[in-house]
């Protein structure tokens, strides 16, 4: 796919998101999860709710490194940056990482707003309703375009 997975790169979170990222995974249903599975439910959010939001200021050290990604992640963000953009920036493997981050920026932000309104139950169900309703409308974009 990108190689990014080979990579020695870094994928970066803004410092004023740390808090909201320690949040997420306090709640139940994403305590099992590392950094990079809220990472890339958050980046999905964000396209979701087209909600892109520029860096301000990075993580210092980081957030995790980019081998930790699976090829199944590096292919949603290769989605996202297409979606942001064009095909065209598949060529630049950096370029794809900060698309990504923006959505990831907006999208936990709008998915922790989300887990604070909604009670646990309802939460899980509505979640899992909208991660099929997504999956759906990609697949019907992706046979459309063939």
């Amino acid at each position: 796919m990108l190689g990014l997975g080979n990579s020695k790169q870094i994928v970066y979170r803004d410092e004023e998101d740390t808090e909201v990222y320690k949040r997420l995974q306090e709640e139940e249903i994403f305590k099992d999860l590392d950094w990079k599975d809220i990472f890339i439910i958050a980046v999905g959010w964000g396209i979701r709710k087209n909600s892109r939001k520029p860096i301000q200021k990075r993580d210092s050290g980081g957030f995790f490194r980019t081998s930790y990604l699976r090829e199944e992640d590096e292919v949603l963000l290769a989605a996202a940056a297409v979606y942001a953009e064009s095909d065209e920036v598949l060529k630049d493997g950096e370029r794809v990482l900060k698309i990504a981050e923006e959505y990831a920026r907006g999208g936990v932000h709008e998915l922790w707003d989300w887990v604070q309104s909604t009670p646990l139950e309802t939460f899980e169900k509505d979640f899992e309703a909208e991660v099929v309703k997504l999956a759906r409308e990609f697949l019907q974009a992706d046979e459309a375009n063939a």
